[in-house]
């Protein structure tokens, strides 16, 4: 994708409470530290290591990539929440009319962060060499140097597009973030295990048992209205209600085997390198391999 880099769209020094926010640039969010109490931030953290934050944002933009068309209605439902496109962003509201609020054209992300430059990324004070950009970016919404004056340092930072559309793309990026728990793996069986009793004709004492079970457990939240079968899972409109859990949580399994086989390649793709972390803060970030699964903690 081209980019053309204009001096309107930028991120520049933010020195009210909004800093964190504002240098995320739609990003990983960062969490302000005021250093000398005078409740402005000094500096922004990130809830995580250097490492996994550009991990994390290569895995989701591989994802939006290969599922352009979630990416898209994601992207939209952002724009068209509640008050989003009232918020003022700090943009020229010239521009505000060709962004993707407005049309509705929502372009692929970036390419990935090229894992040679990545160690560039950091959470910290104001920098002022020809970093500068790479830093501030924190591996969210791609942020493009511009220096005004050809020092061959960049004075601000600029946007591929308005800040709008930047935190839209940037939430929408997050709603491929899945993750999928045991106890939601023993529902989804044991509800599933209750539909296929619940059709059995003759049963035989174990299954019986172990029926009556799982109508204590689950039936009550699957009732018809009104009609009193609250202790049993009867056929119908009851099995289907049981039946759409079942699917939605087999979804639900799917979107964090997907996020998570996304996010183990972009940790393997970093590897090793020195990404300025603390080797303490590297050894429990979500790029490191569980011996139990062999996949990232993340």
């Amino acid at each position: 994708m081209t980019v053309t880099v204009v001096n309107r769209f930028f991120s520049g020094n933010i020195p009210g409470p909004d800093f964190c926010y504002g240098e995320s640039l739609g990003g990983p969010q960062t969490y302000p530290f005021d250093s000398d109490g005078d409740d402005v931030a000094d500096t922004c953290s990130l809830n995580t290591t250097r490492r996994a934050t550009v991990a994390r944002q290569n895995a989701l933009e591989t994802l939006a990539n290969l599922n352009p068309t979630e990416f898209r209605d994601a992207v939209n439902a952002v724009c068209n929440g509640a008050g989003f496109k009232q918020r003022d962003y700090g943009d020229d509201p010239d521009d505000l009319d060709d962004d993707v609020c407005e049309t509705g054209r929502v372009s692929p992300p970036p390419a990935e962060v090229d894992a040679a430059d990545a160690d560039l990324f950091y959470s910290g004070p104001l920098i002022t060499g020809p970093d500068y950009c790479t830093d501030h970016s924190l591996g969210g919404a791609r942020a493009y140097a511009l220096d005004t004056d050809g020092d061959g340092v960049a004075d601000i930072c600029s946007l591929a597009t308005t800040k709008r559309e930047a935190i839209a793309r940037q939430q929408a990026l997050e709603t491929f973030i899945e993750s999928f728990t045991a106890d939601e793996q023993t529902r989804h069986d044991e509800i599933a295990e209750l539909i296929m009793l619940t059709g059995v004709a003759s049963p035989t004492a174990d299954q019986t048992a172990r029926l009556a079970d799982l109508n204590s457990e689950y039936a009550s939240e699957f009732e018809e209205a009104g009609t009193g079968t609250a202790d049993t899972l009867e056929t119908g409109d009851e099995v289907d209600k049981a039946q759409a859990e079942v699917d939605r949580l087999a979804a639900k399994k799917g979107d964090a085997t997907r996020y998570t086989n996304a996010l183990a390649a972009a940790c393997r793709a970093l590897g090793s390198q020195d990404f300025g972390d603390a080797p303490s803060a590297l050894a429990r970030d979500l790029c490191v391999i569980d011996p139990t699964t062999g996949r990232p903690l993340g």
